[in-house]
């Protein structure tokens, strides 16, 4: 009756061995919000430009939470999800004005990222 009990017991913790598991990829989270952050501080020339530029910035900054989570950095990662948010905007927006105003509030929001990698240190 024990050997019932206890076999079941100690395969629960090999049940989750062959689950895959995050890595920590600091170097990576580093390279995509450089890219994020050089996306956000180029000029909109034009409605379609700044329309595909704001594209492209949300999908960079929402390739960032799942990394810095990876890293154990939370309040960045939550940063790094209001930085596709505010860019998200830039997508529809009727004017290239508009535009420039959502990348810039998207810029701030990636430069909080980047100050925070420095104040926390998440490794």
């Amino acid at each position: 009756m024990r050997r019932a009990l206890i076999l079941p017991l100690l395969a629960l913790p090999l049940m989750g061995q062959g689950l895959p598991r995050p890595r920590c990829d600091f170097a990576g989270a580093m390279t995509t919000l450089r890219a994020a952050e050089a996306m956000a501080a180029q000029p909109v020339s034009g409605l379609l430009q700044g329309r595909e530029l704001g594209a492209s910035l949300r999908a960079a900054a929402e390739a960032l939470p799942p990394r810095l989570l990876a890293c154990g950095c939370r309040e960045l990662a939550a940063l790094a999800r209001e930085a596709a948010e505010a860019a998200a905007p830039a997508e529809s927006e009727g004017s290239a004005a508009r535009i420039g105003v959502a990348l810039e509030n998207a810029r701030f929001r990636l430069r909080l990222v980047r100050e925070g990698f420095g104040a926390q240190g998440c490794r």
